[in-house]
């Protein structure tokens, strides 16, 4: 497992074995298209808001899909969302990308979670944002839950 704070997708994703070269083709078009949708979710927020009005925190990791999938992540997410107090605004599962929305109920804070299957890999990124302005505390909190309880469930600890 590794975490990065940025980077290209082929640096996140990292080496993938495949054996045909079209194969290899289809599949990075489809990771871009699933990153894609996380750029854009990024990229969307400092529209609503000027950048000195929120703070985010972020995580970024993969982990092998037979040690942690698709579905297994987005439960992982809703558990630690859950243990957050988080109401959830919108769950999609689309078999290879789950998206999770969630926040306190009447507070200015968001948690944004993307599981994303990549060959061999799930990636999942999770986004802790608050309006009440950049270093805050609690954004840093409700990442490291959703991160430890996504770690948890990657080592067959629940």
């Amino acid at each position: 497992m590794r975490t990065m704070a940025g980077g290209s997708l082929p640096d996140l994703i990292g080496p993938l074995n495949y054996r045909h070269k079209q194969e290899r083709a289809m599949a990075t078009n489809a990771m871009r298209k699933r990153a894609g949708l996380g750029i854009a979710a990024l990229l969307a927020v400092p529209a609503v808001a000027g950048a000195d009005d929120f703070g985010l925190n972020y995580a970024v990791e993969r982990e092998p899909a037979t040690r942690l999938s698709v579905p297994a992540c987005a439960a992982a997410v809703r558990r630690g969302a859950d243990a957050l107090g988080y109401v959830t605004r919108l769950e999609q599962d689309h078999k290879t990308l789950a998206v999770h929305v969630s926040g306190p109920r009447g507070d200015g804070r968001a948690l944004v979670a993307y599981c994303i299957e990549a060959g061999s890999l799930t990636v999942y990124v999770v986004q802790a944002l608050d309006y009440s302005g950049p270093g805050s505390a609690d954004s840093e909190k409700a990442k490291q839950r959703i991160v430890a309880e996504l770690r948890r469930t990657a080592a067959g600890r629940k």
